[in-house]
């Protein structure tokens, strides 16, 4: 989906990612660009898109979620302990390819 991000290649783990994107459907000269972020605040991962107005809170619990990125590859890895069963953790690690740029 991304064809850029603000993730730097093989920098520490991040807490926050932003995408960016062309959508081309609308024909040439009709391109429109949009972005998402994903933030972890508190408890909660958040994704905006495309304006601060549309944000979303897409998972909870989470104790840990990062962000890298390695040869346009992006992985997101996401970490819950539910307060009701703390000894109860999972972690769940998601890879991404790059959209190609252009």
């Amino acid at each position: 989906m991304g064809q850029s991000t603000d993730l730097l290649e093989g920098a520490l783990p991040a807490n926050e990612m932003t995408l960016v994107w062309i959508d081309f459907t609308g024909g040439v000269g009709n391109e429109l660009s949009h972005y998402v972020t994903y933030t972890h605040s508190g408890t909660e991962l958040l994704r905006e898109y495309d304006s601060a107005d549309n944000t979303t809170i897409v998972a909870r619990n989470l104790t840990d979620v990062r962000f890298t990125l390695s040869n346009d590859l992006v992985t997101v890895t996401l970490t819950s302990t539910p307060e009701r069963a703390p000894r109860s953790t999972v972690t769940r690690t998601y890879v991404i390819e790059m959209r190609a740029r252009g």
